[in-house]
């Protein structure tokens, strides 16, 4: 048998946590040891034990003890003069504390493979690629990838003037564009710009935001493999596996489980990774903070939790779908949006970017590449331009070409009917492979409205909208048990609807599934859904119906309405209901939430593939009214900030884009006001549409865009600047904000209502414009989403003033505050339930369930 001398140094690992060369010279001052000796003490260190140890150096246990309990024992004791015997396991974590580990117990090789390790093994739900698998459909997603830009994105703007008297109010009216802060044409400029030029603090908190199947996910994953070439600690984190647990305990768990040596104590690890934390060099990479299970708002849940010592240094990557993130925005977060795929932006060769990808997927080996051309001639044909548009979305363009390659026919008008196709296809797959699961075409209507129940009510839930334990999912009779086999429970795992995922921290013993994509979970919810009534009770007059549940105001629903628009098998008058209930929906409280409804029906009547070409004109035309104003007795009006910002963003992303283009062409030829052609233009620029004509409009009025109060602004801030130098500003003249009041922002001080309380009473009267633009910052982030039923109550009668133009919204206030409060109870209806706001409103009561579920 060889000696342990002649093989490879066993063991080596132990050098990653302690300095074995001082540690050999240090035992050695009474004596030598041997090649052996020393190869057996290496893999103690390494948290072996002895059996182990002598399974590694081919020896027998007993050799390993007796070298051990002889000299090497005698040699230790006298290094650690405090320790009178010697337990082997406690060994490694004496020695780190007699000062033989390297840094703080775990260098950086050792976090560097852990995260590795996790980047790696991440666990998500199976991708698209993984059902083309299924089918024989090799795709390497590297070669099919095709890179999507980001925007930057303003956080909500608010105003900075010196206007403090009622006669300058007017300047106030004036548009302010929500425009894009920088554009990254694709996602290698973003990750050289914004990751690997992070040292900042203004790129500390950052969020990747966008519609589901936009890349989000995939962009997270390139951001982790960049970070982790420079040396950073990328730890991901699937928010959606995370269960009820606060995330630091979330992290320290995935931790543990991922890296912890097992001999550790639980003590020494917690201060190893608040040590690691403490590095500057962690980034948490947070995906899918839409799906966390939270029975509160899970983005106000993170952004207090980063609030902690313990993330002081910790920098953060979160992705969220766009419309959760714009209704419940965390303050100070950097926001990129993806977007979506293009067909101006040329790659290489080809045309465009959906044309790149359609090219590159049909022209894989053993692939007849003329189906690509068929299927661009199809998208490009007259009437097609719904699913034209659609597939700028990278998932469904993926789900096209996949049909495509094997079901050549004429091209769906509506995402549902995009989906419908997929699922058939995807039955008849299964059939055709002979798989072990057998479904007729009778059972899969009934799993399709099993599966749509399943998703209603994970939809409908407040702690798990993604993630379905299996209770959950029995409790569905028709599902059967997952354990019975011929179950629709157990068919619906065997063809991949749904997956199982894990146990959550709540129920560790308790499976828990998620569909394949939360777009088809959407997508089945839709199927179950019949009655429009189940949106928006059909009893509905100008209050809120007792018992009826107003899904339309909540923000996991949109996606499932633009759905059911879509259906194939619906009948058109259903759908025209909900469209003219949505367009003429009185709320009796302000018509915040009319303006709500107004804006989801233009949203989603793009789904309606025959609804009237004249209504949805009228709906283009009323959102274009809203967003850039009209003109009446010689002058131009302008509907309110949140009014037209809401309308703006309507414009750019939830129209049909030929329809919305060509009529803000021609508003362009039709208003002479400049300031209203630039913000035309500047849209039109954000859209794509990039003539000359509107080219000059938009860098001219880029150049003379300063408003004419900016200079007094920039005056006044000068001043004060100055002031400040010379120590003569009094501190009496300062607004005391409640951003920084950590009682206020923790929500845990009993004092948090008085001071409520005394940021309410103050902007009712202050005529200073910086005071009273801060405390409505202060109120719309910082304060509790509990403490907006008081603020809606408290500050109703001060729009006493714009009481006689709510009914059309014109922009006549008499006084600067009233637009700011205006704001203020914009964002209130924003979180709040329509029927806890309507009860603020008309100052009735609430029950404290409903305050709790805000």
């Amino acid at each position: 048998m060889p000696s342990p001398s002649s093989q490879p140094p066993l063991f080596e690992q132990a050098r990653q946590r302690f300095d074995l060369d001082r540690l050999r010279s240090d035992l050695e001052r009474t004596g030598k040891i041997t090649p052996r000796n020393w190869e057996y003490l290496k893999g103690i260190l390494c948290e072996l034990d002895q059996g182990e140890i002598a399974k590694h150096c081919s020896v027998t246990k007993g050799t390993v003890k007796t070298a051990l309990t002889g000299r090497v024992r005698q040699q230790i004791l006298e290094l650690l003069p405090d320790k009178s015997e010697i337990d082997w396991k406690r060994l490694p974590q004496w020695l780190i504390e007699a000062g033989y580990g390297i840094g703080e117990g775990y260098p950086d090789d050792y976090w560097k493979e852990v995260c590795r390790a996790m980047l790696d093994r991440q666990i998500q739900s199976p991708t698209l690629e993984y059902l083309m698998a299924k089918d024989g459909v090799c795709i390497d997603p590297a070669k099919l990838f095709i890179s999507v830009g980001l925007i930057e994105r303003k956080q909500k703007q608010y105003r900075r003037s010196d206007v403090s008297s009622v006669e300058q109010g007017s300047q106030l009216l004036q548009p302010v564009e929500d425009e894009i802060v920088k554009r990254f044409d694709n996602e290698e400029i973003f990750l050289s710009e914004v990751i690997c030029n992070s040292n900042t603090s203004d790129n500390s908190r950052l969020v990747i935001t966008g519609e589901p199947g936009s890349g989000k996910t995939t962009l997270l994953q390139k951001i982790g493999d960049r970070l982790y070439l420079k040396g950073m600690f990328p730890i991901w984190i699937s928010l959606g596996k995370c269960g009820v647990s606060p995330t630091f305990e979330f992290l320290s768990h995935l931790l543990k489980k991922n890296a912890k040596p097992r001999s550790v104590e639980s003590s020494e690890w917690e201060a190893s990774i608040n040590a690691l934390l403490q590095t500057g060099k962690v980034w948490l990479l947070l995906d899918g903070a839409d799906e966390l299970t939270t029975t509160g708002n899970s983005l106000q849940m993170i952004g207090e939790q980063l609030k902690e010592a313990w993330a002081d240094r910790v920098k953060v990557v979160l992705t969220c779908r766009l419309n959760t993130w714009d209704v419940y925005a965390l303050p100070r977060f950097k926001v990129f949006r993806t977007l979506a795929f293009d067909y101006q932006t040329p790659i290489n060769k080809y045309r465009n970017q959906i044309e790149a990808y359609i090219y590159r997927f049909f022209t894989r080996d053993g692939v007849d590449s003329q189906l690509g051309d068929a299927l661009i001639q199809q998208l490009y044909l007259p009437g097609k331009e719904r699913i034209r548009d659609s597939v700028k979305n990278p998932l469904r363009l993926s789900l096209l070409c996949y049909i495509w390659e094997s079901h050549i026919g004429e091209l769906p008008d509506t995402k549902a009917e995009l989906y419908r196709l997929f699922v058939d296809y995807y039955y008849d797959l299964q059939a055709r492979k002979h798989s072990e699961v057998e479904i007729d075409r009778t059972e899969r209507d009934t799993l399709n409205s099993a599966l749509g129940e399943v998703a209603k009510t994970a939809l409908d839930s407040h702690d798990s909208r993604f993630r379905l334990r299996k209770s959950q999912i029995e409790d569905i009779s028709a599902m059967g048990k997952s354990d019975a086999r011929g179950s629709l429970f157990y068919k619906a795992v065997q063809l991949g609807w749904l997956n199982y995922i894990g146990t959550t921290s709540e129920k560790p013993h308790e499976a828990t599934y998620a569909f394949f994509h939360p777009t088809f979970q959407e997508y089945f919810a839709a199927l179950a859904i019949d009655d429009w009534s189940f949106f928006l009770p059909q009893t509905h007059i100008d209050k809120p119906m007792k018992y009826g549940k107003y899904r339309i105001f909540e923000p996991q629903w949109k996606e499932v309405i633009g759905l059911w628009l879509g259906k194939f098998d619906l009948n058109d008058y259903f759908k025209e209901q909900l469209l003219h209930r949505l367009l003429n929906f009185e709320d009796n409280c302000g018509r915040f939430y009319s303006f709500r409804a107004y804006f989801l029906a233009a949203e989603v009547a793009k789904e309606f593939s025959r609804y009237s070409a004249l209504e949805y004109h009228e709906i283009v035309s009323a959102v274009a009214k809203y967003a850039f104003g009209y003109p009446e007795e010689q002058k131009w009006c302008f509907f309110l900030k949140p009014i037209y910002t809401e309308a703006k963003a309507v414009i750019r992303h939830g129209l049909k884009e030929k329809e919305i283009k060509n009529y803000l062409l021609c508003l362009l030829n039709e208003y002479l006001d400049a300031g209203v052609r630039f913000s035309i233009a500047n849209t039109l620029y954000a859209m794509g549409i990039r003539t000359r004509d509107i080219r000059l409009i938009f860098y001219k009025g880029v150049k003379t865009q300063l408003p004419p109060y900016a200079v007094k602004v920039l005056n006044k801030l000068r001043e004060e600047i100055e002031t400040t130098n010379n120590n003569k500003l009094s501190n009496t003249n300062k607004p005391k904000l409640v951003s920084n009041d950590k009682s206020i922002d923790s929500g845990k001080n009993s004092n948090s209502a008085i001071e409520i309380d005394d940021l309410i009473r103050r902007i009712q009267i202050s005529d200073d414009s910086f005071e009273v633009l801060e405390i409505a910052k202060a109120l719309q982030e910082e304060t509790r989403i509990c403490q907006l039923f008081k603020i809606v109550q408290a500050l109703e009668p001060c729009l006493s003033n714009l009481k006689e133009h709510l009914a059309v919204q014109l922009v006549e206030i008499k006084h600067f505050r009233d637009e700011y409060i205006y704001e203020i109870i914009w964002h209130c209806a924003k979180k709040m339930s329509y029927s806890s706001f309507y009860n603020a409103w008309h100052k009735l009561h609430s029950s404290s369930v409903e305050l709790e579920r805000l």
